[in-house]
Parts: C-alpha cells; structure tokens; sequence
C-alpha cells in the first residue's frame, strides 16, 4: 500500500472494499466510490453493494455524503436502478462493428492444437491485425505457447510475416504481460494466449481476430 492523507484516487478489488467496510461500516474515508464491471457479480461484490446502500442511506443528511457509480456495459439497468431506489441512470452510446462468427464443423479431439491450426491459418491467409486466443488456465496457454513456437520457426522461409505468440495470464510476470500488451512490431503479428481475463480485465490494441475454445477453467 502506498496511500497517505494526499491520496484521491484509490484503486481496490472487491474483497479489499469488503474489508474497509468492515472496519468502518460507514467508510468516511471516501467522498465517492465507483464499482465497475457490476455485471461480474459475485459474493463479496453482492455484499458490498449492500453495504454501500446502507453506507449512503446513514450519510445521506451528512457534511460529507457518499457518492456511488455503479458501471457496466451489460448491466441489468432496471434491476440496479430499483435497488438504489431509483438512482438515475445514464447511457453511453458506444460504436458496433460488424463481426463474422465461424465454427467448427464437428468437435475437435484436442482444443489446444486446434486453437493454434486456426492461428496459423489466420496468420497465413488473414490480413494484418493480432489474434486473441481464449483458453482455460497456464497449462494449456503455455502448451499453445510451445506449440505455436515448434509451428512458426523461420517464417520467413516459408514466405510468412513474424507470428508474435504472448501468453498472458494472472500468475504471469508482470514484465511478460507487459509484454503482450504492447502493439507488435510492424509487418508483424501477435497471438495472445490468454485466459478471460483479457475479456472482462483489460482491453487490448490491435486484436481483430478471435479463437475461443469455449471452454473455461471452473
């Protein structure tokens, strides 16, 4: 932790939220607090938005009232708005892009190998822009890893651009994910293997093609 009375903008996972509610139910140390993503909805994310509630409703008449922003692009806005007892909503418009969805024709015996033949074929058929690979967990993102790595050796020889592949996952260096956020040299391209945190956690430059497996770690 790295806060002193000069902090303004403090950044938290639900459970930390929790916790500094439960030692101040009322958490005065904060003017407004904002919970993004609120669709993910989990235990200690349903929790704290009842605490919040009661935290707003107690400083309601206060000096210092507490401001709540509640944010999502999927978020059930009724649902939410009545239980904030008709909190106003307000709406971002964003831009849609058409997309293009394929599937196998019948299922695959190994979903790794599979994922990266459609690499590999993107890469060799497909214009420029990255490809982002969903798979379950860091087994089988560094089995993709070291596959795509056999695949692709001396691409150059086989008349392909350079094929990137980054994996990217929670448990990862922070230096190697650094690393497949930052936008591929030019005339190459860049598979991210990743698990879903790149599709609820961050947003990532330059993808336009996706692999997903369907499957996900449970």
């Amino acid at each position: 932790e790295r806060t002193s009375d000069a902090t303004r903008l403090l950044y938290l996972t639900d459970g930390m939220l929790l916790r500094r509610a439960m030692a101040d139910p009322l958490l005065r140390a904060f003017g407004v607090v904002l919970i993004d993503e609120a669709h993910e909805r989990s235990l200690q994310t349903d929790i704290v938005l009842a605490l919040l509630k009661r935290a707003q409703k107690a400083r309601v008449a206060s000096a210092a009232p507490l401001k709540l922003i509640v944010m999502s692009a999927t978020l059930d806005v009724d649902l939410f708005c009545g239980y904030f007892e008709g909190a106003p909503a307000v709406q971002v418009c964003g831009r849609s892009h058409a997309v293009d969805v394929l599937y196998t024709a019948e299922p695959v015996r190994d979903y790794v190998e599979a994922a990266c033949a459609a690499v590999v074929q993107i890469h060799t058929t497909e214009a420029e822009g990255d490809v982002l690979v969903f798979l379950t967990g860091e087994e089988d993102i560094e089995s993709a890893h070291a596959t795509l790595g056999r695949w692709c050796v001396s691409p150059e020889a086989r008349g392909w651009p350079p094929l990137l592949p980054r994996p990217l996952y929670a448990a990862l260096a922070p230096a190697a994910q650094a690393e497949a956020l930052e936008r591929a040299p030019a005339g190459s391209r860049k598979a991210i293997l990743a698990t879903n945190i790149a599709e609820t956690s961050l947003t990532i430059d330059g993808v336009l093609f996706v692999v997903a497996t369907g499957l996900v770690t449970t």
